[in-house]
């Protein structure tokens, strides 16, 4: 069949997909003037290496469960990983579908599963409970939403995504995908968030954090602003980044680099998000594998957030806050985060999950309100809204696009006046540089680095900035260590230095020391090297994102913390940095042995790979 142009070839086209026996298919509009559309069968697979690619190219859906493949706690719902192998490719205009695809489909017995009280005490119970203790900073918590469409199927499906390639704007992706049939599972949606995408040697990744929710007269300038200065958002973007940071490093790439943040605006509300590229040899499965899933739709660290979700949700997530992949038979990659997407079942269920980003520092009544913003597209799409919020009139801006410096288009929109722009400025000026303009890998090698992870996979971008200072790292898990020759770097990670979890952690350092090999440890790993060397392990710290800069023996460093408990104590021949006025021990460095307890690895520590350097250098005593 001859690529559809004309009005009558793509209705021909949507007819063919919505017939009683039609084909699977799936309708992805990628932000151009022309809408992909696959058209083939469905397989089920068990894992990423499993997926087969098309001679037109073939689109995974991987669930939330997916996250055991890398090892990560997660509710087994049984949600399988369903490919959609393309037998046929189409581009079509995308005017011609915003024209012929139907209305609205009609949907009875729409509401959240739970009401707003019931959610806000949950995210009071939760921050209250399991935030801040020396572990978990964020957690993204689920709500439901459902409702029963009128007239099940892939016409439902197409009337859906009609709507929203009508009313959405500012999405990574909006898309339809059906398994074929009558009664064929489908999703569709408008996720504002790419997962990943892999195109001419970069791995890119987009994460996005932070929520405007637009007033309904529409946003103002001194409404973004005061967004751009909450220390609260700005502290889970950088959070989220981090946490990319760490999944891309560990693809052992030549080359990182961050750009951002930037705003992300849609039709009801505006996001934050920075766009992170890791440059080097990399397989497409390997890259999706490896950055599955956004931390931005589960929290940090993530191991630490999946407990909190598994202990805290009553189901399982489905495919809300996994991904759907696109793979192309040249072995490109583009993938966005399935989140503010409907999942309908063959039954004519259709199910809605939407989520708040959790930290001590949440009000419940205003993340509750946040999950409401981020649904009235959907349901607006649906014909079921009953707040009548209209959308925005902001021009529609490609996402994560720097606002234009234009003066002229400054006055058409309050994202691109200068106090946002300029706010925008002053965020950048927070990263480090070696991470916006990375530098080269020093020349001197300065000899082989073990880095030892204890369960935060920072441990992989502490081996990056590592290898920018000239080492040669390799990271081992705890139970892997295996000979310890060079220098050991112990990494940060969940618990408490002084813990039973620690032991083979506190072996490690007691065997370096006692073999005269330098030790060096961050976060958990500072609290682990304290401990055996005599110091107290304390309370633990709430003030996440508290970023400061501290006199550390003698040369400024930026403190980051991530709720880490708090060292103790003097030991003699130890020299420390101290917090003031709490005498909480920041750093240490004696004979063999040296450490931090805050984050040098954060793109918030603007000079972090100095610190890094200093960490692994020798000290004379």
């Amino acid at each position: 069949m001859a690529t559809p142009r004309t009005d009558h070839e793509v209705s021909a086209l949507l007819a063919r997909l919505t017939t009683a026996n039609g084909p699977a298919f799936a309708l992805l509009d990628r932000g151009g003037d022309g809408v992909d559309v696959l058209v083939g069968s469905t397989v089920t697979v068990r894992s990423t290496a499993d997926i087969p690619v098309g001679p037109g190219g073939s689109l995974a859906v991987l669930p939330f469960r997916q996250l055991a493949e890398r090892g990560l706690p997660c509710r087994d719902d049984g949600t399988p990983l369903r490919v959609l192998v393309a037998e046929e490719r189409h581009s079509v205009p995308k005017d011609a579908l915003e024209r012929l695809l139907p209305g609205e489909p009609a949907v009875v017995d729409a509401g959240f599963d739970e009401d707003d009280a019931a959610y806000a005490d949950l995210v009071e119970r939760v921050a209250a409970e399991e935030l801040g203790h020396g572990g978990v900073t964020h957690c993204l918590l689920r709500r439901g939403f459902t409702a029963r469409l009128v007239i099940p199927g892939p016409t439902a499906a197409l009337a859906l995504l009609g709507n929203l390639l009508r009313g959405e704007r500012g999405a990574h992706w909006t898309f339809a995908v059906h398994e074929g049939g009558p009664t064929g599972r489908a999703l569709v949606g408008a996720p504002p968030q790419g997962q990943v995408s892999l195109r001419n040697g970069a791995a890119t990744t987009h994460p996005t954090c932070g929520t405007y929710r637009y007033p309904t007269t529409g946003p103002t300038v001194a409404g973004v602003v005061d967004f751009l200065r909450d220390a609260k958002e700005s502290d889970e973007l950088a959070a989220t980044v981090d946490a990319e940071l760490a999944a891309l490093c560990a693809l052992d790439p030549d080359e990182v680099r961050v750009d951002g943040p930037r705003l992300l605006t849609m039709s009801r509300l505006a996001h934050t998000g920075c766009t992170l590229h890791a440059f080097g040899t990399f397989d497409a499965r390997q890259v999706l594998a490896g950055t599955m899933f956004a931390p931005t739709a589960i929290g940090t660290p993530v191991a630490g957030a999946l407990r909190v979700i598994t202990d805290r949700e009553p189901e399982g997530r489905g495919y809300y806050g996994g991904a759907a992949a696109l793979f192309e038979p040249d072995g490109t990659l583009d993938a966005a985060t399935l989140i503010r997407t409907a999942d309908l079942d063959n039954t004519g269920l259709l199910r809605i999950s939407v989520g708040a980003t959790v930290s001590t520092d949440s009000s419940p009544t205003a993340e509750s309100a946040e999950t409401r913003a981020k649904l009235e597209a959907l349901l607006t799409a649906l014909g079921h809204n009953p707040t009548k919020t209209q959308p925005t009139t902001a021009p529609k801006t490609p996402a994560l696009a720097d606002p234009p410096r234009d003066r002229d288009a400054a006055t058409t929109s309050p994202f691109t006046t200068a106090p946002v722009v300029e706010e925008l400025a002053l965020r950048r000026k927070r990263f480090g540089a070696h991470w916006t303009s990375p530098p080269s890998p020093a020349a001197t090698d300065r000899g082989p680095l073990l880095v030892v992870d204890l369960g935060d996979p920072a441990a992989a971008t502490l081996a990056h900035l590592a290898r920018l200072c000239g080492w040669r790292p390799v990271v081992r898990e705890i139970a892997d260590v295996g000979d310890l020759t060079g220098t050991v770097l112990l990494g940060p990670g969940p618990g408490r230095g002084d813990d039973a979890g620690s032991v083979a952690a506190r072996a490690v350092v007691r065997a370096a020391l006692g073999r005269g090999v330098e030790v060096c440890g961050v976060g958990l790993g500072f609290q682990v090297l304290a401990c055996v060397l005599g110091f107290r392990i304390g309370g633990p710290r709430r003030a996440s994102g508290v970023v400061r800069v501290v006199d550390v023996f003698g040369i400024p460093n930026t403190v980051v913390p991530r709720n880490a408990f708090a060292v103790a104590g003097q030991v003699a021949g130890v020299d420390v940095c101290r917090d003031e006025p709490s005498g909480e021990v920041l750093a240490l460095r004696t004979a063999g042995a040296r450490g931090v307890q805050f984050r040098p690895e954060s793109v918030l520590a603007v000079d972090g790979l100095r610190a890094v350097d200093d960490l692994l250098r020798p000290t004379d005593h």
